[in-house]
């Protein structure tokens, strides 16, 4: 055997090329670690109970205070990111991850790069129920939930947590927006 064949006898190079043309092994979805049942949870995220509902506009004005809820609950309909529309909507505990990218960030490259490490966008129906389980987080930094969006006066709103001189704010902002530093984002693990 020549020290540059495979013990098959071929060439290392046209083995390696094999190797690249080859198609991929199906991967098996990631297994969480749980303990008693529980998923082990890594820091920034949270373990949230998700009923996938969301009281009407009034009740809102009543738990957020009026003129702090976006007009975008009055009851429109919503459309899921495409990221999200085989999303398992089933109600029951959720792992959820509240992002700081430490830097000017847009909404479709967020979601990519959230995707590549597990994570879809939170739709407005699970930022609810994260900000009901931990409603001071709003208080420290506006929050954003890129998984749905309605249609405002000038393209597809999300919703946003927030903080303001009247208290918590239940916001919108544009998808399209380049969004600031101090924006957080909040994904749910897949």
């Amino acid at each position: 055997m020549n020290k540059n064949e495979t013990p098959e006898g071929r060439s290392f190079l046209d083995r390696l090329i094999d190797l690249a043309l080859e198609k991929p092994a199906p991967m098996n979805p990631v297994s969480v670690p749980t303990i008693d049942a529980k998923p082990v949870l890594a820091e920034g995220e949270y373990l949230v109970h998700v009923d996938y509902t969301i009281p009407s506009y009034a009740d809102l004005e009543k738990e957020f205070g009026v003129g702090n809820v976006s007009r975008i609950f009055d009851g429109r309909p919503f459309q899921k990111h495409a990221s999200c529309v085989n999303m398992d909507e089933t109600p029951g505990d959720k792992v959820f991850f509240l992002k700081d990218f430490g830097r000017e960030t847009e909404s479709e490259a967020n979601i990519a790069e959230m995707d590549m490490l597990g994570y879809r966008p939170a739709t407005r129906l699970e930022m609810f129920a994260f900000q009901k389980a931990n409603p001071e987080l709003q208080r420290q930094f506006w929050i954003v939930a890129l998984g749905s969006s309605a249609m405002g006066v000038d393209g597809h709103t999300v919703a946003m947590l927030g903080d303001g001189s009247g208290g918590r704010i239940f916001a919108s902002g544009w998808f399209s927006s380049r969004w600031y530093v101090d924006r957080r984002f909040l994904f749910v693990r897949k």
